[in-house]
Order: C-alpha cells, then structure tokens, then sequence
C-alpha cells in the first residue's frame, strides 16, 4: 500500500483555490458577537422560497435550475451514474469547462439492497476490476460541465442532458465515501467507517480521465477513523479533519514537511481543557472560547482501538458527530451535526494562530437551522449550510440549504418539497459553488439522486 504521493502531487497542493480564501467573519445567532470582524453590509435577503411545479427543489424568485445527473443515466464510460451522490468538488479546466468529482455513498451489496438501492449501476454488475475492495460499490465519479450548454438551459433555450458533455468513474470499490475537501488539483475522498481495512482518505485528481489505482491514491499517513471532511491549510500544510461519530474526535495531521501535506506526520486530537465531552447534559454557552491542546494519536492505522477511544484515553473531547467542514482562509469551521441543546448541531470556529476554538453557534430553533451538515464558504463571504434532518421534531419539516451572514443572520436558499409527515426528506449533499461564482452545485440523495446546477441573483461582496 502507498503511504504517500509523488513529490509533483505534494507540491502542487501548495496553492489554495480562490473559492476557498473568500474571508469569513461570522457572530453567533441572536447573541454577542463571537469574534471582532465587522458585521455584514445590508442583511441578505433572496426573498421567500417558491413551490417548484416540478417538485425538485424550491428556490427564490428569479432563480432557475436544471437537473445535471440522475442515478441511473448512461455515463460515457458505459457505467450508469451510481445513487447516493454526497460531497463534491467544482473546478474549471483548461478548456473553460466545469468539472465536478463527486463522491457515491454505498457499502456493499447487501447493504444497498436493505436500502432498496440498486446494484446493477457497472457493467458487470458488480465493481469494476481494479476496485479497491471488489465487494464495496463506494466511489468517486467525474463529470464534464459545457458552460455554454449550461447557460442556455439554465435559460430553458435546451435540454439539460446537453449539459454534461462527459461523465465516468475515478475511483471504485471504496466504501462510505461521505464528505471530503476539496484540495488544489483535486478532491480527497473520505471513508465514513473504521470497518477493516477502511475508513482512509483517497485522492482523486480533477483530470483523472479513467478509474485509478486507488491503493497509489490512498493516502495511508493520515490514519484511518470514520473520518467525514478534512480542511487543507496551506500555510502551515496542516490537515483539519472531521470524525462522523457520536463519540468521535476533531484531529489535525501536522506533516513533518509542509509542503507535503500527505507525507509522514503525525495525527492529533484536539483537547479542550476541562471539556471532555462538548454535549453534556447542562449545555455549553455560545461563544465560549477556550485555548485547546493537540494529543498524538500514537496508531493512527488503529490497530488495537479506534482513534478516538486512544485519543478519549489520553484526555481528548468528545464531539456528537463531527461532519461539515471548511477552511476560509483564516478560520477552520466545523459542525456538531447533532450537538447542542436540542441535539441539532453546533457550529465551530478554530482560528490557527492562536490555538482557539469558539462556539459560534447552537441551534435552538430548528424551524431556522437544524442538523447542519455539510459546509461551504459562499463568494460573498457567508456560511452555506446543508441540512441532514433524521426526523421532524421540534419544527423541522423539510431539508433546506441556508446562509448565515457574518452578523448572525440565517436565511433560506432552497428547500427540498419532498416530504412526509415522519420524513424530512432526502438531504441535500456537496453543495459547492463554480469557481466563477455563478452556479451552485448540489447533490440530493435517495431516494431522488440527482445532481443539479442552480443559478440566480446571488448577493455580491
């Protein structure tokens, strides 16, 4: 097994995408402000959500979307796209086209069909040859966005299946690939499951034209947990990742040379004095700050425990299912997705320099904000949250993605009209922005499994 990329991957990972030093400065709702940057300009306000005739999603006035990708649809490498699209990156190549890489959340084939998903997405019905674990149906896909194309049906002057001039398979036979970062040139893949032999991060690079050899993309340094999302800075080459857990860890790898982010290192958990748990029963007060240590993870490949119960043993905290996650340039954001005093989720700040983590937020109102989960900087500088809803209680109806504004302030920016009495229905998933500014992407899982580009009067800085 590879432990490490080439030197050229290393060094390559040395430049940020613009999309992701869009500078953050964000208060905690409704109360004193959680840290000394400016409140935002005019509040934002993209107006109420509209009913889609369509029922795909609702959306602002002046708003428009087209649907990218179904799970089932015949990609240019003869696979069909496989469901349970989750995060996912957006760039621009040399040709001025849109290229996604977009994660697939699936275990093995049993487990899809307890979940009445299919399996018959590869040629052979079973994963491809070359597969990481020939038994997982886990992966990454890639596709080929015409921005021209794009434009004219977002205008409704063609057909959306113009839209995507190219779509295949990357990276095969992983399993639970959740979330991930997008990283310079590329997107890590991160197994959501410690299961043997899983729950590494994978790199996948924007012009992987065929599947790849997952073991030479395997990124076997950073350890091996349930690990939702990771965080690049690269300034320090210091690695942020998320454990989706009840019980899970906030680590960091810190790589012995900077400019190689996936070579030899060492993996940390974050402590916060006196904290061992961030979900205690009394509750943590928002905007809490505290000055936190790092403990050394001393077998990140978990051989004998899990990371978390060594870095439980060794005094780390405790967070209730750590998922989103996003690098802005100066702060490093996570979410608790079910944290906090409705078990609704927190949202954290870590700033670097100073070694300090602040509760921003809890929600307390779930018909505002509930269960966040995945995370982007939007290019005006607010907080893009994407909802993962288990159930309806305490006022959550519906998964929606929303805005938080540097000042507080939580606003709607679509809803999924799919629902039932006991359902909120599907998530939506890898939301990300083009690196123009001028689409949102977005995944929605099962049972609707679509890809979808969005486009309207987005706020300016």
């Amino acid at each position: 097994m590879s432990t490490s990329l080439n030197r050229r991957q290393f060094v390559e990972l040395g430049l940020l995408s613009s999309a992701q030093l869009f500078a953050l400065g964000c208060r905690k709702v409704a109360h004193s402000p959680v840290h000394s940057e400016p409140s935002s300009p005019a509040a934002i306000d993209l107006g109420p959500l509209l009913t889609d005739p369509q029922q795909v999603i609702d959306l602002p006035d002046g708003f428009s979307y087209v649907v990218l990708q179904t799970a089932g649809d015949l990609m240019s490498d003869g696979h069909r796209m496989p469901p349970q699209p989750d995060g996912m990156t957006a760039v621009m190549d040399e040709d001025g086209h849109y290229v996604l890489l977009r994660n697939h959340e699936l275990s093995d084939a049993q487990w899809l069909q307890r979940h009445e998903l299919p399996t018959g997405f590869f040629h052979s019905e079973i994963p491809p040859q070359g597969s990481y674990n020939p038994e997982m149906y886990g992966g990454v896909s890639r596709l080929i966005v015409g921005i021209e194309k794009l434009d004219q049906a977002l205008l409704g002057h063609a057909p959306a299946t113009d839209c995507v001039e190219r779509s295949h398979m990357v990276l095969t036979g992983t399993k639970f690939n959740c979330s991930g970062g997008a990283v310079p040139h590329g997107w890590i893949s991160c197994e959501e499951t410690d299961t043997v032999g899983h729950g590494y991060a994978f790199f996948t690079r924007t012009d992987d034209e065929t599947l790849v050899d997952p073991h030479s993309r395997r990124i076997t340094s950073w350890g091996r947990f349930c690990r939702e999302g990771i965080a690049l800075d690269t300034s320090t080459g210091v690695v942020y990742m998320s454990e989706d857990h009840g019980q899970g860890c906030f680590y960091r790898y810190v790589p012995a040379d900077a400019t190689q982010p996936m070579g030899p290192g060492t993996l940390q958990a974050l402590a916060i004095p006196e904290v061992e748990d961030t979900d205690p029963e009394d509750g943590l007060i928002d905007g809490t700050s505290w000055s936190v240590t790092w403990l050394n993870i001393d077998d990140p490949q978990a051989h004998e425990e899990p990371c978390r119960t060594q870095g439980k043993r060794l005094g780390a905290s405790r967070f209730n299912r750590c998922e989103g996650i996003v690098w802005d340039g100066t702060f490093v954001w996570f979410v608790a997705s079910q944290g906090g005093p409705q078990s609704a989720g927190q949202l954290y700040r870590y700033e670097p320099s100073s070694q300090t983590l602040t509760l921003a937020v809890q929600v307390t109102d779930r018909s505002a904000l509930s269960m966040p989960d995945n995370l982007a900087v939007t290019p005006w500088g607010d907080l893009l949250l994407a909802e993962d809803n288990y159930n309806n209680g305490g006022g959550a109806t519906h998964q929606h993605m929303r805005g938080l504004t540097r000042d507080g302030r939580i606003y709607d920016i679509a809803r999924n009209p799919k629902n039932t009495p006991e359902w909120s229905g599907a998530e939506f998933t890898g939301a990300c922005f083009s690196p123009d500014g001028q689409v949102l992407f977005v995944n929605m899982q099962s049972p609707q499994n679509l890809t979808i580009a969005i486009r309207g009067p987005w706020p300016t800085r």
